[in-house]
């Protein structure tokens, strides 16, 4: 059994808030695939669903510690849900403590964001296609496809046909916030919070006839609310996407960096050549 301090789950988790330091962290959590209760082969692999399913449902990175059938507990992703089945990337969870809880600002942010980062780290000539951003992130095909449609309608991305084409940023990285980046992956998921006004129902007055103060003005709850959505938002719009690369950049490798250069221009290469 792998010591608490040795596993990079274990890490990963308290890195990202989602372990509680003093939790012991359970050992009999296996692969829903081969039930091995450790890091395995097909925790990377690919699984396919039947044909005529939902194409969100198909391919995806599996994390390589979950409890099986039953819920799930992943670095950065949720993709099995109470049955066992497979579930699209946007339906993530986060581990806070010794529950799971929905994210507000789903899988489906991050992989936005991930998904523009590589653009922008690319050589500049470059013009990577949804088929190389899918395997490059090991995503399925149709998800990132439908991801750089919804990036390229909020004016994000721009994409060229033919060989030679692909997908760029249609802005310097400078004037691409974060927030833009959110809003335009979240789509019409909805405001952070949204008031249900119970205010105005209590069982000590009628539910026909409730005093004035039940009724008008901002709710006190709300407004509160109404200010962390702002706050969220103005943190957000004050990163770009050049931040990222910048931060990325400067925790990373020059060899990296020339990896991700030379795995985008080789596939590149292959495309002109199938095509000749």
């Amino acid at each position: 059994m792998r010591g608490r301090a040795s596993d990079p789950c274990v890490a990963a988790d308290q890195a990202a808030g989602r372990l509680l330091p003093l939790e012991p962290r359970p050992t009999a959590w296996p692969c829903h695939r081969c039930q091995v209760a450790t890091s395995c082969a097909c925790s990377q692999a690919k699984s396919t669903t039947p044909e005529g399913s939902d194409p969100l449902r198909e391919s995806f990175p599996k994390c390589a510690t979950t409890l099986a059938r039953k819920t799930t507990v992943a670095a950065s992703c949720c993709d099995v849900n109470a049955t066992g089945d497979l579930r699209a990337p946007e339906h993530n969870c986060v581990r806070i403590g010794r529950s799971l809880t929905t994210a507000f600002y789903s899988a489906r942010v991050e992989y936005a964001l991930h998904t523009l980062l590589n653009l922008s780290l690319v050589h500049a000539g470059a013009a990577p296609s949804a088929t190389e951003l899918a395997e490059f992130q090991h995503l399925p095909l149709m998800y990132v496809r439908k991801l750089l449609t919804q990036l390229e309608k909020s004016g994000l991305v721009t994409a060229t046909e033919g060989v030679r084409g692909g997908w760029r940023l249609a802005r310097d990285p400078n004037s691409i916030s974060v927030l833009e980046i959110a809003e335009a992956a979240r789509g019409n998921e909805g405001p952070l919070f949204q008031c249900q006004e119970i205010r105005a129902r209590c069982a000590l007055w009628p539910r026909s006839d409730p005093p004035r103060q039940a009724v008008t003005g901002v709710c006190s709850i709300h407004a509160v609310m109404i200010a962390a959505g702002a706050a969220m938002r103005r943190e957000l719009a004050s990163h770009t996407l050049a931040d990222l690369n910048a931060r990325v950049r400067a925790k990373s490798s020059r060899a990296w960096r020339a990896d991700v250069e030379s795995w985008f221009a080789d596939r590149y290469k292959r495309r002109r050549r199938r095509s000749a």
